[in-house]
């Protein structure tokens, strides 16, 4: 099962480079660690999947496992970081709003333009003090590769033809089943 081991590297690769300009992206104020931290994880746990697919010609229960967790992970990432994407996405534009509503105020003289003002204005209207873009399109790109990574994973599932025979087939046909 070469091309899953081939998907799971590849998927752990792009989900770190993401991870990497995210993290050269975050404004100074943003917890950018995070943008590091969780795509090695994703990482880790990918290519753990790719060393347990590649046994498959060794030890084809923990050749399976790894395959079909490989399948699951990229699915329950790609669903778990494109959440996070849309809150990000709600975090951006309530940022863009209180920026706006904050350029105004300065500009009326209704509020003084130094950074502790700022920030004060910011946290009472419960709005992030720096745009989240930045981290909205990292998660959003890591969802969409996480998902090509699913389909692809699926794609290169072998046919059921190509599998060979069941134990329970073998089994029928007065074999051994395999022992």
């Amino acid at each position: 099962m070469g091309k899953a081991v081939a998907i799971l590297v590849g998927y752990a690769i792009a989900v770190v480079a993401m991870g990497v300009i995210a993290f050269a992206l975050a404004p100074a104020q943003a917890n950018a660690k995070t943008a590091l931290i969780v795509p090695a994880a994703i990482a880790v746990l990918s290519l753990l999947c790719a060393g347990m697919a590649a046994l498959l010609s060794v030890a084809k229960p923990i050749g399976m496992i790894g395959i079909h967790l490989g399948i699951l992970l990229p699915l329950v990432v790609g669903i778990g970081v494109g959440q996070r994407a849309w809150v990000s996405h709600q975090a951006s534009a309530d940022y863009r709003e209180t920026e706006q509503a904050w350029t105004d105020a300065v500009a009326t003289g209704d509020q003084p333009d130094d950074a502790d003002a700022r920030l004060a204005y910011f946290e009472a209207a419960d709005a992030t003090p720096y745009d989240k873009a930045y981290l909205r399109n990292a998660l959003a790109v890591i969802a969409l590769v996480s998902l090509a990574a699913f389909v692809a994973m699926l794609a290169a599932r072998p046919r059921p033809a190509d599998r060979g025979p069941t134990p329970d087939a073998v089994a029928a046909e007065g074999g051994d089943g395999g022992t």
